[in-house]
């Protein structure tokens, strides 16, 4: 697949990546009641799957967009500058918001929390993975992917693509020793390592690597189906992962077979489903390339840092309790999303142009 500039698709898929995950920490129906709510609580707690589709899109874009690219010297360092540019503003904002209005600055080791979350080492490190902001750790995750990108394409056109699969099994080795030896804890087994696995890079890097491999397959492949296959696909994975967590009483990535769904079967069919996006014109297509879409989607990284945290507990106790839950549940949907594009308008968008303007362009898409 030839790199394109933009395809406005995978930005309003970003839109329901970010919904989803809203939809498993606030999920709708309990699972009490009926067979029927408790297969739609089911559902709508799987809705982690939202991180997944953000790591299979991110190794989607970044390898369409770099995986050609000789990235040394300048060339590196403006795509690293670009990396950071995107996502660490808003992060910092919202990470220090979080320590004022949420007054974690009167822990004990409210220094020692501030540079660990700030520096986005949390998701590195357990006992602060889920501190703060805490859908957060995911950042750390993205950026360790940014930081092996460049070597992974390397390799890629050096030797082959394929070899890619070897460095996911070393990174998942390099993780099962360094959380099995320095960061021990008293579970075992599955237990023991589901941190690493569900958290680190070392676990995922996997939803990254399947969305590099998708964006750099022939167009035209499939027959122009690759969408309905992929379509299809998530949805399958996704019934599953419901149905594994109906079985084990538990959301599906504490369980070894939902993780291995999760990395390794997800992101194959999420890759296959945004190929289809970027190279064939569809119903999905069009949908998700009109301008509500389009407006969401670029708003989708602030919504994700806002749906939960300090404005959601804001919203909770200013809206009036005796209202009906639903239209609760719909006020606060709604306010997040328009506090995440104010936040998207007003700091991101501008910010995120002047630091581009304030670097030195190399010759390296961004």
């Amino acid at each position: 697949m030839r790199p394109a500039a933009y395809v406005p698709a995978l930005t309003g898929f970003r839109a329901l990546a970010a919904l989803s995950v809203f939809l498993f920490h606030f999920p709708p129906v309990t699972a009490g009641g009926s067979a029927v709510f408790s297969v739609l609580h089911a559902l709508f707690r799987e809705g982690h799957v939202g991180v997944s589709l953000f790591f299979t899109l991110s190794g989607f874009l970044i390898a369409r967009r770099y995986s050609q690219q000789h990235l040394a010297g300048p060339a590196l360092r403006t795509y690293l500058f670009r990396r950071w540019a995107r996502i660490y503003p808003v992060f910092f904002l919202v990470t220090t918001a979080t320590f004022v209005f949420s007054k974690l600055y009167q822990n004990q080791d409210a220094l020692r929390l501030y540079l660990v979350n700030i520096t986005l080492l949390k998701g590195l490190l357990p006992n602060y993975a889920f501190t703060a902001v805490a859908q957060s750790w995911s950042l750390t995750t993205e950026e360790c992917f940014y930081l092996l990108a460049p070597g992974l394409f390397w390799l890629g056109r050096r030797a082959a693509v394929r070899w890619w699969v070897g460095a996911a099994l070393a990174l998942a080795l390099m993780g099962f020793l360094v959380y099995g030896v320095l960061f021990p804890t008293p579970e075992s087994g599955f237990a023991r390592f589901h941190f690493m696995l569900v958290v680190t890079i070392f676990g995922r890097s996997t939803e990254f690597l399947l969305g590099a491999a998708w964006a750099l397959a022939p167009a035209g492949w499939l027959r122009r189906r690759a969408t309905l296959l992929g379509a299809l696909g998530v949805l399958v994975v996704g019934g599953g992962l419901a149905a594994i967590q109906l079985h084990f009483g538990k959301v599906s990535i504490d369980t070894p077979l939902g993780v291995a769904v999760n990395n390794l079967v997800l992101p194959a069919a999420t890759g296959l489903l945004l190929y289809g996006l970027a190279t064939e014109a569809t119903r999905l297509q069009a949908v998700l390339s009109t301008k509500v879409f389009q407006v969401l989607g670029r708003a989708s990284y602030c919504f994700y840092l806002l749906h939960m945290g300090f404005l959601h507990d804001f919203l909770l106790r200013w809206l009036p309790t005796g209202w009906p839950a639903a239209l609760l549940y719909g006020l606060v949907l709604l306010l997040t999303v328009a506090a995440s594009l104010a936040l998207y308008y007003l700091v991101e968008q501008p910010v995120h142009r002047w630091l581009l303007s304030r670097g030195r362009p190399v010759a390296v898409a961004g």
